[in-house]
């Protein structure tokens, strides 16, 4: 196939070992270099990360930069995100838990995935159960019938082992089931739409320290959720945490509030804080039980310590790269 037609043409490993030098990216060894563009594209590394570099307009680098200097980037971000993932996980495991605890508890024990009315009382995902304030009615009832589509799609499709041995096996299906089915994004809409006592009552569950002010909290855990999803979801499809993509926010008086008077509103009203790596820590550091948060903030200050250590070729440290202050590991110790 003719590829000379396109702007972007096919280059095998030798070819790009090539662009690479005429980019002045120096290569300590070609062969390593190309074992690991065998396994890291390099639209993935070197494009990657190549705006936080000085470019000229032809695209090559100012300054000689190393390839191994991209594989740190890499390295490093692998090895935070997975951080974060983990202790998102443990998030998310945590709402669904108090969500189908509170449902079971208050709304019974059974709906009905196959039918998508939500007017019956003897289902626990009926209208009623859940808030109708203002313009929210349409919005309430299209989010629960999509709640049972997205089951039912999960038990066709044979996704889910437990509702399926469930559904197959019991003549009810409980909440504490259903919510193995359901998606983070599922969650933070059920919990969107639950009445104002409940909604208080998985906040106060998911929440490790109360806030200054306390009706702060149900917006906090709406938009802290929002972002936490939002990151996740940024970085399965590629997008990169030195280039923050992330669409929620975490409000200001959420944020200064974690940060424990180490951040200022001059500072979050520039963006520290909002919707960056910070607000990503912060939002983990709060939902966290106390045990798990102290885990979670030990594992990101060594990382963050020991890949802060070099000065790079464009003579910022990680943490400048990353828009953060220079005493940001200081501000985590103080979480």
């Amino acid at each position: 196939m003719d590829n000379s037609q396109f702007d972007k043409p096919f280059k095998n490993y030798n070819e790009l070992i090539d662009l690479m030098k005429s980019r002045n990216i120096i290569i300590d060894n070609e062969d390593v270099a190309i074992d690991y563009l065998s396994r890291i594209s390099y639209y993935h590394l070197i494009n990657g990360y190549k705006n936080l570099y000085p470019m000229d307009n032809e695209g090559n680098f100012l300054y000689k930069v190393h390839f191994i200097e991209f594989l740190y980037l890499d390295n490093f971000e692998r090895e935070i995100n997975a951080l974060f993932l983990k202790y998102i996980l443990l998030i998310e495991k945590s709402l669904k838990s108090n969500i189908s605890y509170l449902i079971s508890e208050k709304y019974g024990i059974n709906t009905d995935i196959f039918n998508d009315d939500i007017q019956s009382t003897n289902d626990y995902l009926c209208r009623d159960f859940y808030a109708s304030a203002g313009n929210a009615v349409k919005r309430r009832n299209n989010i629960l019938r999509k709640i049972k589509k997205d089951a039912k799609r999960m038990y066709t499709r044979g996704s889910c082992l437990s509702l399926n041995h469930y559904i197959v096996n019991h003549n009810h299906l409980p909440a504490w089931i259903l919510v193995n089915a359901l998606t983070f994004g599922n969650m933070i809409q059920w919990f969107k739409i639950l009445k104002p006592e409940d909604k208080e009552y998985v906040c106060d569950k998911l929440i490790n320290q109360m806030f200054i002010n306390p009706e702060f909290k149900i917006e906090f855990i709406s938009r802290g959720l929002d972002l936490l999803r939002s990151y996740r979801n940024g970085i399965a499809h590629g997008n990169k945490i030195f280039a923050s993509s992330i669409t929620g926010y975490l409000p200001k008086h959420a944020a200064l509030d974690i940060a424990n008077r180490r951040l200022t509103t001059d500072e979050y009203n520039t963006g520290l804080g909002k919707r960056d790596v910070y607000s990503v820590i912060l939002t983990i550091s709060r939902l966290l039980d106390l045990n798990n948060k102290q885990l979670f903030l030990q594992q990101t200050i060594t990382l963050l310590e020991y890949y802060n250590n070099n000065v790079y070729a464009n003579g910022q440290t990680l943490l400048q790269m990353l828009a953060l202050p220079e005493n940001f590991i200081s501000r985590l110790k103080a979480i």
